[in-house]
């Protein structure tokens, strides 16, 4: 897939019809149906995938209803590999210095971005 595709991804999606700021619009009997899940994240990846694995989590998030504080969590049990290692290090990382957990989606997706885009990629990403 190429960058510009996913950029366009990113930020010309439309909004899901079930989703607005309180996420209390979806059936909750269609949740516990639904097949779909967090995918998984190596961490282990080139740039555009990773990218895509956060539009799918997003994607994900847009469709579930989940309380916002424990969205990092959930995120957090899909992670393998290098991902988990690193994330667990910068879980461990804040607790040493007092901080504490990160708890939403929100915040982990923009740490992610940092550990795993290079700048000048996140740049190109969010200035076209």
């Amino acid at each position: 897939m190429g960058g510009g595709l996913v950029r366009r991804r990113l930020h010309h999606r439309s909004p899901s019809p079930y989703h607005d700021q309180q996420r209390c619009h979806f059936p909750q009997h269609y949740a516990s149906r639904l097949k779909a899940g967090i995918p998984v994240f190596y961490g282990l990846t080139n740039n555009e995938a990773f990218v895509d694995w956060v539009i799918d989590v997003e994607d994900y998030f847009a469709y579930v209803p989940i309380d916002d504080s424990i969205t990092a969590q959930l995120v957090a049990l899909r992670l393998k590999g290098c991902a988990k290692a690193c994330w667990r290090q910068t879980q461990s990382n804040r607790a040493n210095r007092n901080k504490g957990s990160i708890l939403t989606w929100k915040k982990m997706k923009s740490l992610m971005y940092k550990r795993f885009l290079p700048a000048n990629y996140q740049r190109a990403l969010f200035t076209e």
